[in-house]
């Protein structure tokens, strides 16, 4: 709601500024204009203020979900401040808005390379970690079982 006070206040600021120019008979395409482009610069406004603002909330809740994660006696642990969070958020939310989404992927991408670097196991312990060798299957048995009419009736 105050967003979209604010963006009426920008517009009617804008509307303001071009009537001077333009007089009254392009009024109506200024109005739309200056309305539309001062609603996206206060939601952008606005996104950027509660990015930056929850920057540090969301490190401490990283931090904390990644405290409470063990594999047996292997902890995993966060190392990322404030400030790089806030820099990720603020770089997957231009990411997402300045190419409409499209770039999705890279977004991805960032959030997994970013964990990949942030994120690290405790080596107390590690060398108990092992996979267990997993029973061979024989070449496309999982084919086998989507085609398999059985289990269709």
């Amino acid at each position: 709601m105050v967003g979209l006070i604010v963006a009426i206040a920008v517009g009617a600021m804008m509307v303001l500024g071009a009537l001077g120019a333009a007089g009254p008979p392009k009024l109506g395409f200024h109005l739309i204009l200056s309305g539309v482009s001062g609603y996206a610069v206060v939601f952008v406004a606005i996104s950027a203020f509660w990015i930056i603002v929850t920057s540090a909330f969301e490190r401490r809740w990283l931090v904390f979900s990644t405290d409470a994660t063990s594999l047996g006696r292997i902890r995993l642990r966060l190392e990322a401040t404030t400030r790089e969070v806030c820099w990720f958020k603020v770089g997957n939310f231009l990411l997402t808005i300045l190419t409409l989404n499209l770039a999705w992927p890279f977004v991805a991408h960032r959030t997994l390379a970013f964990y990949a670097r942030t994120l690290s196991l405790d080596a107390e312990g590690f060398e108990e970690l092992s996979q267990t060798e997993a029973p061979s299957r024989p070449p496309a048995s999982g084919l086998a079982e989507l085609f398999d009419t059985a289990g269709f009736a």
